[in-house]
């Protein structure tokens, strides 16, 4: 090997000293960074000739190490809309928040750890290097989507929530003792309450129409089946009341309220007496201001329930379904020999609320919060996994590129197969060690001042070759 080919190589290994230190003071001045993922380095020795006689060094090159697998610790933030990433998996991203705006190899999805998201003016969920979260938009039912195409997650354009009143359950003990022959009476809207001869067996519970608006419905109860009729008849009648006590009115000045009723048959003799019947058919009529059928009876898998016709009151689209309790079973409705009680009284309706915030869980599910207690489901941010992440291509921000040796990417939820899992407020942090960089440094160091004390020698030993010319 020829002195200028020892100067070459220490040249060589100048250059790979200087990469390292480079990829070093990389990973310093990223040591606070979200989600930074730091960069080693590997050495590949480069030999021209080599056998058991000769060898003829080439030098060394430096090739950056990748540790985009290296998880970085999971540090909490306190901000609902953060997100970290705890295993393998990647967000998608993109640099722009317009669904649309797909042209250009710079508008590709883009996969990223670092979850600092928060919404900008427009209600679009980015992250402080200002790309935008992509997820899944669930349907109103907060079960199923519409596609599975990703859209950029957006809370803007939540302002309130109010859940329909469409299912009520009613418990009470109707009295045995109460005599049969009773006659229903008709609620008239331009009298109160207090001022008409109406059952005094009643409840009051209010419903929420589409609006949201309270509706307080009052049910009665009379007993116009014969007391010794086997099974007895009870009639249930149902209208509204106007916040004075005064039965609503038609809507149009008429001076009779909307109200329902029907008739239900009730055990009165053998093991099953005092309970439903299973027979809510037998000699059953029904009707309503509006006409016949708006509330009935029946038997829905051994349960018996009353389905009111929506349309009966103005504001209800839907029917409302009110669950009396198991027949042939002392549950919900009975009729024992003890005074009129109401055993349970409740409905699925909620007023307006007004929209409070947002969170994510661990599955990747954005809820909605609203004042009314009430949290909906709107997105799904789904979880992107890659069979060699160490082979993505790093660009500015802190996000990744696939690429041949990283493989495609896989969509997934959280959780699933090799996918990790979100951890709610919280940030990973750079997974750069401060001490071993500084021990990295100190090698990088002595090992460039090595290689430049072999240029010296280089040097010295060539210049004994000029001399012996003298």
């Amino acid at each position: 090997m020829s002195i200028y080919g020892s100067m070459v190589t220490a040249i060589s290994g100048l250059n790979a000293q200087t990469r390292r230190i480079g990829h070093i003071s990389d990973n310093i001045a990223n040591v606070s960074t979200i989600s930074y993922k730091k960069v080693g380095t590997n050495f590949s020795a480069l030999v021209t000739q080599s056998s058991k006689q000769t060898h003829e060094p080439g030098g060394v090159v430096a090739h950056p190490q990748y540790n985009v697998a290296l998880q970085g610790s999971i540090e909490a933030s306190g901000q609902s809309t953060h997100l970290a990433v705890n295993g393998n998996g990647f967000f998608a991203v993109k640099n722009f928040s317009d669904d649309n705006q797909t042209a250009g190899i710079d508008r590709q999805l883009s996969y990223t750890r670092k979850g600092d998201f928060e919404p900008d003016a427009t209600g679009n969920l980015v992250n402080s290097s200002g790309f935008f979260l992509q997820g899944w938009r669930y349907n109103t039912d907060g079960v199923t989507f519409p596609s599975k195409e990703l859209t950029t997650v957006n809370i803007g354009n939540i302002t309130g929530n109010i859940r329909t009143t469409t299912n009520a359950v009613l418990g009470a003990n109707l009295p045995a003792s109460q005599a049969g022959g009773e006659t229903r009476v008709t609620p008239a809207a331009t009298t109160s309450i207090a001022n008409q001869t109406l059952s005094q067996m009643f409840s009051e519970q209010v419903y929420y129409d589409d609006l949201g608006r309270p509706r307080t419905m009052r049910i009665e109860w009379y007993a116009t089946g014969a007391d010794t009729a086997d099974p007895r008849e009870w009639t249930v009648q149902i209208f509204e009341v106007e916040a004075d006590g005064t039965p609503a009115d038609d809507g149009a000045g008429v001076p009779t309220s909307y109200y329902a009723w029907t008739e239900l048959n009730l055990n009165n003799s053998g093991s099953t007496s005092g309970t439903l019947s299973s027979d809510q058919t037998t000699g059953i009529t029904n009707g309503s201001h509006g006409g016949a059928g708006a509330l009935v009876a029946s038997v829905v898998n051994g349960e018996v329930v009353l389905t009111l016709a929506g349309s009966t009151f103005p504001g209800f689209a839907d029917n409302i379904t009110i669950k009396l309790g198991e027949a042939d079973n002392p549950i919900g409705i009975t009729q024992f020999s003890d005074d009129f009680a109401i055993t349970n009284l409740s409905q699925d309706g909620l007023p307006y609320g007004q929209y409070e915030g947002v969170s994510v869980d661990g599955q990747g599910d954005v809820y909605a919060h609203y004042g009314n207690g009430v949290s909906e489901k709107i997105y799904r941010v789904p979880m992107i996994t890659f069979a060699n992440p160490d082979g993505l291509q790093l660009l500015d921000g802190g996000v990744y590129r696939a690429t041949v040796e990283s493989g495609d990417p896989v969509i997934s939820d959280a959780g699933v197969g090799r996918a990790g899992e979100f951890v709610p407020e919280a940030l990973e942090a750079s997974n750069v060690d401060i001490a071993e960089e500084f021990t990295q440094m100190i090698q990088a160091q002595r090992a460039y001042s090595a290689n430049s004390r072999v240029i010296t020698t280089s040097d010295q030993m060539l210049e004994e070759v000029i001399n012996l010319k003298r």
